[in-house]
């Protein structure tokens, strides 16, 4: 996916965990589970440090950063925190696994079991029109709880 279809998919998903989470909690913890999510959307790219001579990066492009487990991983160990970080630990781990959900519909893929394995990716159809279908399903997604219960 660019970069700009990870943008636009990651403030999909904020806003429906926005929505979603205003049932339930404080306006405040919606808007940080909202927020970290739009900022992990684009994570895992970020989080590849480029080399000072800006001749490739410090971690390999699709590997640890793009590891399904990992942010899997993260997620988890969200629901265990007991202080205020949690919902921006939940909303950014939710916001990488949107960005790797996005990448899996690439050629190229991401590692799912293990960072270094092989990628896992699809192969078929214009990567145009799958990122405009994922970017509209996560949209329409977002949506729900509001359609649902607004």
């Amino acid at each position: 996916m660019t970069g700009r279809g990870h943008h636009i998919a990651a403030a999909g998903g904020g806003t429906g965990l926005f929505l979603w989470a205003c049932q339930s909690m404080s306006i405040q913890d919606a808007t940080v589970l909202g927020v970290a999510c739009v900022l992990g959307g684009k994570a895992p790219d970020w989080l590849e440090i480029p080399l000072w001579n800006g001749q490739g990066r410090v971690i390999p492009h699709r590997r640890i950063t793009h590891w399904v487990s990992g942010w899997l991983a993260v997620l988890g160990t969200s629901f265990f925190m007991e202080t205020p970080m949690s919902m921006a630990v939940a909303g950014f781990s939710i916001g990488g696994l949107i960005h790797l959900s996005g990448d899996l519909l690439t050629p190229m893929g991401v590692p799912v079991l293990h960072p270094w394995s092989r990628t896992q990716g699809m192969q078929a159809g214009s990567p145009a029109w799958k990122e405009l279908g994922w970017i509209a399903a996560v949209w329409r997604a977002a949506f729900v709880p509001y359609w649902q219960y607004g």
